[in-house]
């Protein structure tokens, strides 16, 4: 469990205060991992990697220990994510983020 807001939701630690360098870097770092996803669920070459990964003495793969890894992948990039999110937040000048944040809560109102 992290000790980071959730980015998607929280009222200060919102990945919508980032500036634009930042939400590029994030959306990079998001399609990157989905891309670990999508080799775990639609790559059917895998099942014998992970099964030898994660069980050298079966030659036959449970669905569920894919199941576990993608839900390992999900839970640790939320958790990535939503520290490097913070950090941004945290290094950005305070005007700008008071301007970000200004303009995307009023155009939440709209």
């Amino acid at each position: 469990m992290s000790n980071f807001p959730d980015a998607r939701t929280d009222d200060f630690y919102n990945e919508d205060y980032l500036n634009d360098e930042d939400k590029e870097w994030i959306a990079g770092f998001d399609y990157a991992v989905e891309q670990m996803i999508n080799l775990f669920e639609n790559n059917a070459d895998i099942d014998d990697d992970l099964d030898e990964l994660l069980n050298p003495n079966s030659c036959v793969i449970n669905v569920d220990k894919k199941e576990i890894v993608i839900k390992a992948i999900r839970s640790w990039m939320e958790s990535e994510r939503n520290m490097m999110i913070a950090s941004m937040i945290d290094h950005m000048d305070d005007d700008l983020y008071e301007e970000i944040k200004t303009n995307v809560d009023n155009a939440r109102e709209n």
